[in-house]
């Protein structure tokens, strides 16, 4: 099973991804959520990992708008 993992992060992408990893799944990272979109037709998640502080929700939009895998989204709080 094959994750996407969007941050803005390096960090947090570094612990979400060992914690996906642990979970069993292989995992993309990527780092700009535009890029992500654009290469989803060639290489498509079956679970979409948003940890994104800058309007994640028009991310999670638009991901929605290619694909009906489960998206979660980790927010920090303020």
């Amino acid at each position: 099973m094959y994750a996407l993992l969007i941050s803005q992060n390096a960090d947090e992408m570094a612990v979400l991804s060992l914690v996906l990893q642990r979970g069993g799944l292989t995992v993309t990272t990527n780092g700009d959520p535009e890029l992500a979109l654009k290469a989803w037709p060639e290489h498509p998640a079956d679970l979409i990992l948003i940890a994104w502080q800058d309007d994640p929700l028009s991310y999670i939009r638009r991901f929605r708008a290619v694909t009906q895998a489960p998206i979660i989204l980790v927010i920090d709080p303020p």
